[in-house]
């Protein structure tokens, strides 16, 4: 997954893109709206399509089950933005959600940066039409009194 990416559509054009009803996500109508060039790093809401037939409002940054401090969850956070294919499967931290949380993340783009001579260069990968696509994804369940 990248860790820059966009969502030019707003909640209810996703839940028409994905067959969920509206009343599912009328809810989450106020946080997800359209976003460009979305920020892993900041920890942003983005919507996620789960198995349980809904449209939800995620931030981004998995936190693994077992965390149980506040402090250890913002720093374990920061590290699990990406899950990688090559190693998935061996990390903690995603070993539980690849076998039974996972997601899509619907996108209308990301960003990819090419690095020349010093000066970096971004380029926007998306569909023709400005279609909605998606990255697979993980996520789990974590709860704390705070907001982090």
């Amino acid at each position: 997954m990248c860790f820059y990416s966009a969502n030019s559509k707003k909640a209810l054009e996703l839940a028409k893109r994905y067959g969920r009803k509206t009343n599912i996500i009328e809810m989450a109508q106020e946080i997800i709206n359209e976003q460009y060039r979305i920020n892993a790093f900041s920890n942003p809401l983005c919507p996620i399509i789960t198995e349980n037939q809904s449209i939800e409002a995620a931030q981004w940054g998995l936190i693994p089950h077992w965390t149980k401090t506040v402090e250890s969850a913002k720093k374990i956070r920061q590290s699990c933005l990406n899950a990688r294919a090559e190693t998935v499967f061996n990390l903690p931290s995603f070993r539980v959600p690849i076998i039974n949380k996972r997601c899509l993340v619907p996108v209308t783009g990301f960003f990819e940066f090419h690095h020349a001579n010093k000066s970096v260069i971004p380029y926007y990968i998306f569909l023709r039409n400005d279609e909605i696509f998606s990255f697979g994804g993980l996520y789990e369940l974590w709860n704390c009194n705070e907001i982090i």
